[in-house]
């Protein structure tokens, strides 16, 4: 039984008005349609290469690479065993590159119940570089954004906590500019840096380059980036994360101490996906 629906539409993939006869029509033509389902699958690709490489980053970051001593079966504490969804959450990186990791490394340290896979939270969380300055200095790059030269110099003075906001803030010299700074930090950040002493100091008073450099080179080597073994790609990071979270450049551009916002648009590029959805906001209904 044919349908005498005529529906006024936009097709999703060229745009164009055409006369439906279902509502939930999307395309004007078949062509319209495969084309469509072509970018989309290109989109998910690109998309799954991009999470890829930012789960190389964050695991490598966050303690995934570590010397791996098989798991024997003593009694454990439950909350000391973990499951693969709560290591996701715990590491913030995806299920499928854990799963990729265990069957790459045989070593891996698990323990399988049953049907189910487990693993001891500490085991697997150990710090994957040997200097623990340089690994700190570097998770709290990657949680604020900071350039090397601020960290050197952050002394624990610098460091406030607004009541009112509930939340810690640095208030510092921004070497580079050369100009005041006052930037906002996650607790999560904070908490990167250890218990407040009462004097105060720096608050990475054994920080420097030379050893970071190396000791840098020698982690990000050993998860097969080594051309990403800059302590400024912690920055970059820091910034691109924010824009793919929806952020608005011009905050960012404030969180990074940067003049002009231009400066922020060449560490931030926006991907395809978050363009495409941007373009599909550009609709009048008047057309209709």
């Amino acid at each position: 039984m044919s349908s005498n629906i005529r529906i006024r539409k936009i097709c999703e993939h060229c745009n164009k008005i055409f006369v439906a006869q279902k509502t939930v029509t999307k395309f004007c033509s078949l062509e319209c349609a495969r084309r469509n389902y072509k970018l989309r699958q290109k989109n998910k690709k690109v998309e799954d290469s991009n999470v890829e490489t930012k789960d190389k980053m964050l695991q490598s970051a966050l303690g995934s690479q570590v010397v791996y001593v098989p798991i024997q079966l003593p009694p454990q504490e439950p909350s000391e065993l973990v499951d693969i969804k709560t290591l996701s959450a715990i590491t913030r990186i995806s299920q499928r590159t854990l799963f990729r990791l265990i069957k790459s490394d045989n070593e891996f340290p698990r323990l399988r119940i049953g049907r189910s896979l487990f693993f001891h939270r500490q085991t697997v969380m150990k710090n994957p570089v040997d200097d623990d300055t340089v690994f700190r200095s570097s998770i709290f790059a990657l949680l604020t954004g900071f350039r090397f030269s601020a960290i050197k110099i952050l002394k624990w003075s610098d460091l406030h906590y607004s009541t009112p906001l509930d939340s810690w803030y640095a208030y510092i010299v921004d070497p580079k500019p050369g100009r005041s700074f006052k930037h906002y930090i996650s607790k999560q950040a904070f908490a990167i840096l250890g218990t407040k002493p009462e004097e105060d100091g720096l608050v990475f008073p054994d920080l420097n380059y030379s050893r970071t450099r190396t000791k840098l080179q020698e982690w990000f080597t050993s998860v097969r980036l080594k051309d990403k073994a800059k302590f400024h790609n912690w920055r970059h990071k820091y910034a691109t994360d924010l824009i793919e979270k929806g952020e608005d450049i011009y905050v960012v551009s404030k969180m990074l101490n940067h003049k002009h916002v231009k400066t922020t648009q060449i560490y931030a590029q926006v991907p395809d996906v978050t363009r495409a959805k941007a373009a599909n906001k550009a609709i009048y209904d008047h057309l209709n």
